[in-house]
């Protein structure tokens, strides 16, 4: 009905999660990955990276460096 897998899906879900959590500065990117049920950080940083091109720290780096230009 969608048009995307279950698992499109589901990564997506995921994906929103945490760019809305890595939005606040003060939730450790390993509670980030613990909230979502990763094994490790390291599991949560790879499959963020594959899906957005940068690691959940660049991301976290770029969300902030924009809000001091801004």
């Amino acid at each position: 009905m969608l048009g995307r897998t279950p698992h499109d899906v589901i990564c997506s879900e995921l994906l929103h999660h945490a760019m809305a959590m890595l939005e606040d500065e003060n939730i450790p990117i390993a509670d980030v990955a613990e909230a979502l049920c990763f094994s490790d950080q390291a599991s949560f940083s790879k499959f963020f990276k594959k899906h957005t091109g940068v690691s959940p720290m660049q991301y976290r780096r770029r969300i902030f460096s924009r809000d001091e230009v801004l």
